[in-house]
């Protein structure tokens, strides 16, 4: 693979350039790691060497990674140290990764492996380019009629294989979809299934009757009260408040 010596992305070996920056590319032994995360440089579960930071949250960060075994670049998440100490919540992110390896679609982000690495854990997923919906509205505002039926046609089509498993992905907002360019226009993935609700028969339960899980301005009413009835409409709900920001460039309830 090579690299950017610029801004460290990583690409594969016929790319000459970084669009990002116009640097021209090396090969990737010859990039060193930059920044101050102590986890950059690192090789995770002795296969997936941390590269560059992507992301960051409240529950843990996102780095572009080099998979030293199949020479690709992936993303790993990983929790942070405090999070990393909570059962429940690594309980959800084992979920994840149990849940979105039952859902190989094109409009939902493909998970690849999961380790437990350093007191840590890390999910490792399909490197994506592109932006966020969320990143998307904070500079565009709206966008067009048309780009927003495209988006969420393609949203739905990913949703529908999920409740055909019965699973109720409980938090969707601009921040999980993510937009793919490419030449026939936004590719939707849908992100994070850390908040799934698994309906299906005997499925074990992580939240408590009357516990609120998901995005306030996304949430449908059942959701906000913690009801237990709360079901693939939920899902449903948030779709129509995102479709309502995307065209309006505001959240349709701020009460």
């Amino acid at each position: 693979m090579k690299a950017c010596p610029e801004c460290g992305r990583l690409y594969n070996e016929t790319a000459g350039f970084c669009p990002a920056d116009g640097q021209s590319l090396l090969p990737l032994d010859q990039v060193p790691v930059k920044g101050d995360d102590p986890r950059l440089g690192q090789l995770v579960a002795g296969r997936y060497l941390i590269r560059r930071v992507v992301a960051d949250g409240g529950m843990g960060r996102v780095y572009e990674a080099h998979d030293r075994q199949l020479d690709r670049r992936v993303a790993v998440k990983m929790l942070h140290a405090d999070v990393a100490s909570d059962s429940v919540a690594v309980a959800r992110f084992k979920r994840e990764f149990q849940v979105s390896s039952q859902l190989p679609h094109q409009h939902i982000i493909e998970v690849l492996d999961f380790q437990q690495d350093a007191g840590t854990y890390a999910l490792v997923m399909e490197f994506l380019d592109g932006e966020e919906l969320r990143t998307f509205l904070q500079r565009d505002k709206t966008a067009s009629p048309g780009r927003v039926v495209r988006m969420v046609s393609q949203l739905a089509i990913g949703l529908d294989a999920a409740h055909a498993q019965r699973f109720v992905h409980r938090d969707l907002k601009p921040d999980n979809v993510f937009l793919c360019g490419t030449r026939e226009g936004d590719r939707v993935k849908i992100l994070d299934f850390g908040s799934v609700k698994d309906k299906s028969e005997g499925a074990k339960k992580l939240t408590m009757l009357g516990t609120t899980i998901g995005s306030p301005y996304y949430m449908a009413p059942e959701q906000a009260q913690g009801l237990d009835t709360l079901d693939h409409r939920a899902d449903v709900w948030a779709v129509a408040a995102i479709v309502y920001e995307t065209l309006l460039g505001t959240v349709p309830f701020t009460g």
